[in-house]
């Protein structure tokens, strides 16, 4: 029983460090409980009490390594108490936004299991101590020395706060899954047509995403990189066009382009030399981006025509690190999609690719 109370001892510890660690609650969005533990003391003007459990575990702990069981039992009491105050409230101020509703999250019944452990350890040092059993070199019969009411506050001190944070650990995992699993069931490259001697193109935004070193949707690392740069700098494209990072003018015309190629890297235009063009869009909602999920498509278009030619559509999970969408070796890439959508090869010289045709005037809506 020595070794049971010392277990739990450390457990405690332990839980309570692991719950730094993770979001104690969500309100706007996850707030880490490390953060919890430094700011939560702000909460006591606005009626938040709860905070006040850290101080009395600390010196229940203190106490324990005292051997002194009866206070640091009745701190960790007492700290149990205030730490289930987080539950009576309704809203919670969250900066200068006002008040804002919450929920409890995993880090926060870590926590609480944290303190109930240390008053069950306590409890069982203190029963023994003042019990006056000795234990060292006997079997320890519990059932001459617990009642089934003991035994069930014991398993009720550790029971309710470990369901409370296993739950929502195990809730959000299956929701996780399930929500990425269809997803990805949408996840499509879809490429209808390849146009032929492609010169240039449009991109409505200049930057994308690459996975690699990916094994059963897990990917090993992600980056971000611009997308035109690297097809002009490689002889893919002789030039690429996006929009103006500001609104320059041209002998006082609004222009709202920029063309780049290896002569003029920021030459700002008033018309789009381009006959296709990609745009790249964000597919989220608030209750994906809580559970992590992110996705993008990237469509091809004939910017006369309006035609969609090719469509790219991919999702990943930053807390799980998967993605799934169209990949080629064990790696999904915006840029290499183009290639494909395009039937990109490194065809120019560094001389063709400064020598660009007059532009002409299109439609690009």
């Amino acid at each position: 029983m020595k070794q049971l109370a010392s277990a739990c001892r450390w457990a405690a510890v332990t839980l309570f460090f692991v719950s730094l660690l993770l979001p104690a609650y969500h309100a706007y969005e996850d707030i880490p409980g490390v953060w919890a533990l430094f700011f939560g003391w702000l909460g006591l003007f606005a009626g938040h009490y709860s905070w006040v459990a850290n101080p009395l575990l600390w010196i229940s702990w203190f106490k324990y390594s005292k051997n002194d069981y009866q206070p640091a039992l009745a701190m960790a009491l007492i700290a149990f108490a205030f730490s289930l105050t987080f539950l009576l409230a309704d809203t919670i101020p969250v900066g200068s936004s006002g008040p804002s509703s919450y929920k409890a999250l995993s880090g926060y019944y870590l926590w609480v299991l944290s303190i109930s452990m240390t008053a069950f350890s306590a409890a069982i040092k203190l029963y023994f101590e003042f019990g006056g059993i000795e234990i060292e070199g006997e079997v320890f019969d519990a059932q001459k020395h617990f009642t089934h009411s003991e035994y069930f506050l014991f398993a009720v001190l550790v029971a309710v706060p470990l369901f409370f944070s296993a739950g929502p650990l195990l809730k959000e995992k299956y929701d996780t899954d399930m929500r990425f699993a269809q997803q990805c069931s949408t996840a499509i490259e879809n490429i209808i047509q390849i146009p032929k001697n492609v010169e240039g193109i449009y991109l409505d935004q200049d930057g994308g995403l690459m996975f690699d070193g990916i094994i059963d949707g897990a990917y090993n690392s992600r980056s971000s990189s611009l997308l035109g740069e690297p097809l002009v700098n490689n002889g893919f494209l002789r030039f690429y066009e996006s929009q103006a990072r500001s609104n320059p003018k041209i002998i006082g015309i609004q222009v709202d382009y920029r063309r780049y190629d290896l002569d003029e890297k920021e030459k700002p235009v008033a018309n789009l030399l381009s006959q296709y063009g990609v745009f790249r869009s964000q597919l989220t909602n608030p209750s994906n981006e809580k559970l992590g999920i992110t996705g993008f498509e990237l469509v091809v278009k004939n910017l006369k025509t309006n035609e969609i030619t090719a469509t790219f559509r991919y999702f990943h999970n930053e807390k799980s690190r998967r993605v799934c969408g169209h990949q080629v070796g064990g790696r999904l890439s915006e840029a290499e999609f183009i290639r494909r959508a395009f039937g990109l090869q490194q065809r120019f010289s560094y001389l063709e690719r400064g020598q660009l045709k007059q532009p002409m005037t299109i439609n690009n809506q």
